[in-house]
């Protein structure tokens, strides 16, 4: 447990932020396939914790928004997704000091969540 715990600390000291947490203002700096592998990912991310998992949220909005979500994007390809974050992100330059994880849940809120 102890060495399991100072590698973790050793990792953090060693890993620049932009490895913890992506922000809006990264996301600008990323070219088309670097955008779509991440919306993937995040996407992947909802599917893996609520849907496999089912893990309680404690908050049953939240859970519910994101099995929407799932079952929303579930027919898109990687092209519409990432279309949808872009056009987000286009329009919603307020947001970009924001997580990235958190602007692309927003980015389809409007599209899944009517």
């Amino acid at each position: 447990m102890k060495s399991l715990v100072l590698g973790i600390i050793l990792l953090t000291l060693w890993c620049p932020v932009t490895c913890l947490a992506y922000t809006g203002n990264d996301w600008g700096k990323w070219d088309d396939t670097t955008k779509t592998v991440y919306v993937a990912g995040v996407l992947d991310g909802f599917k893996f914790s609520v849907i496999n998992l089912d893990i309680p949220t404690g908050v049953d909005v939240v859970h519910d928004a994101q099995k929407e979500i799932i079952e929303c994007t579930k027919e898109m390809t990687f092209r519409q997704m990432n279309a949808i974050v872009n056009t987000y992100m286009e329009n919603n330059p307020e947001e970009w000091h924001r997580p990235m994880s958190v602007l692309v849940y927003r980015a389809f809120i409007p599209t899944c969540l009517r």
